[in-house]
């Protein structure tokens, strides 16, 4: 039985934090597009970002690599990466490669969006098809498949 190793992602807005909701599997793969989406609201503005991990099942060492170079590129604008949500088993990961508090790791939503006050003045939004709407609702996730040619690793 094959596992699915779709990538689905929404960007939405709440007050001042742009919230980038991921869900399936981050390998290798499909890393590659959190790692173009995330890049693109960094260079419309955005420094304050937080990842809704609550539907990632699994991530694998690129995944993680894109997170934290995201993360060292906003730290040098004055910016912050915060991941929220992270299951049991992710948020162990995280612990052992000592990254709990380099991501600001909060366990609710909520809590991520509340940990800085400041408000950020609107941030022009370049709209990517599927991804970004004019009302600043969350899109509906397109399914994102990796290539057919290079089956993804896994590193459970």
């Amino acid at each position: 039985m094959e596992s699915d190793t779709t990538l689905d992602m929404a960007v939405g807005r709440d007050g001042g934090h742009i919230v980038v909701a991921i869900s399936g599997e981050l390998h290798m793969g499909n890393a590659g597009l959190l790692g173009r989406l995330l890049t693109e609201l960094v260079e419309q503005g955005c420094r304050e970002l937080v990842v809704d991990a609550r539907g990632l099942a699994g991530c694998d060492g690129a995944g993680w690599q894109v997170l934290l170079a995201i993360r060292w590129r906003l730290a040098g604008d004055a910016g912050m990466l915060r991941v929220t949500g992270l299951s049991p088993r992710l948020l162990r990961v995280c612990r052992m490669m000592e990254l709990t508090e380099v991501f600001g790791l909060e366990p609710a939503l909520e809590r991520a969006l509340a940990a800085r006050s400041s408000h950020l003045p609107p941030m022009p939004v370049r709209h990517l098809p599927g991804e970004l709407r004019p009302d600043d609702t969350p899109a509906v996730p397109r399914r994102r498949r990796p290539p057919e040619s290079a089956p993804a690793p896994r590193f459970d």
